[in-house]
This record gives C-alpha cells, sequence and structure tokens, in this order.
C-alpha cells in the first residue's frame, strides 16, 4: 500500500483530511471544484451511496453508509487491498482515534450532502418507497464488494473495525 503523501494529487487544497489507524492524514476528495453532474464527479455509485446517508433509519446505519461512502471515495484516490482497508480503518475498541475518525467521516458525508444539495442535485427524500432493509442491504453489499474479507473475522478480536 502506498502512503497518503505519494499519492496525493495536485487539487489537494479542496480535500478533506482525515487521520486513520494508520496514523496518516489521509486526503478525501469532495465535490468543490468537480464537474457539472454527480456522476462526472465519482461515477455512478456515489449518489446511491449519499441517498444510503440520507435514508438511514438510525445512527447504526447512517455510520456505516458514512463508512461505506469513505472507502469509496478514497478508493478514488487510490488503488488499496481489502488488507490496505483493514489497515486504515482498524481502530482499538472505544478508543478516541475511532471516535474522531466516525466524527470526520460524519463531517465528510454532510460536506458532500451541502454541496450536492447547493448545486441542486440533491433533495432531501420524504421517504422513498424502497425499505430500509434494501437500502441498508445495498450498502451492504458495496461493502463487502470492497471489504470482502471482513466476514471473516473472529468475534473475540480485540480491536473494532469502524463501522
Amino acid at each position: 500500500m502506498g502512503d497518503e503523501q505519494s499519492g496525493r494529487p495536485a487539487d489537494s487544497h479542496t480535500d478533506k483530511r482525515i487521520r486513520l489507524a494508520d496514523g496518516q492524514v489521509w486526503a478525501f476528495p469532495t465535490p468543490v471544484g468537480q464537474g457539472t453532474s454527480p456522476e462526472a464527479w465519482f461515477g455512478p455509485d456515489y449518489l446511491p451511496l449519499i441517498r444510503a446517508i440520507l435514508e438511514s433509519e438510525d445512527r447504526s446505519e447512517q455510520q456505516l453508509s458514512e463508512l461505506a461512502l469513505a472507502i469509496f471515495l478514497i478508493g478514488t484516490r487510490h488503488r488499496l487491498s481489502p488488507a490496505d482497508y483493514q489497515h486504515l480503518l482498524t481502530f482499538e475498541p472505544n478508543s478516541p482515534e475511532l471516535a474522531d475518525s466516525r466524527a470526520a467521516f460524519h463531517d465528510l458525508a454532510s460536506d458532500h450532502i451541502e454541496q450536492l444539495g447547493e448545486r441542486g442535485f440533491l433533495h432531501r427524500p420524504m421517504r422513498s418507497n424502497k425499505s430500509t432493509t434494501s437500502v441498508l442491504t445495498g450498502v451492504l453489499g458495496w461493502l463487502r464488494h470492497f471489504w470482502p474479507i471482513r466476514a471473516c473475522y473472529p468475534s473475540s478480536r480485540k480491536s473494532e473495525i469502524l463501522s
């Protein structure tokens, strides 16, 4: 896995910086300065991840959706393996670093939602006809695609994976 310093693009002044479990501060892209449509910004998976955050039924679902967005966004800049994601997102349980990362991922998601709203691309849903289960299933499926080894962790693991 490369480090963040070597992979930083030229427009990093618009990025949101978040310290991950490896101790480095990583740059996550924001919509500022991006193209004319959300699909042009980050591709077709972007808006469904945003919608999953907006349609979350509770804080746990929201945090899972925010994690999925963060994984997606860092994946737009770096080629990371499941082991790399594990290394970057595995924190000690109840640690200040875990709490800080969760708060930073919430802020990152809020920044994206705000930018989408300001540009007229997003309106908060009243409640879609989709069931909560289908939204959560979509997010979990997307996460499994990028982080398939997560299900292999034994329940006695001493560290906690951000989710």
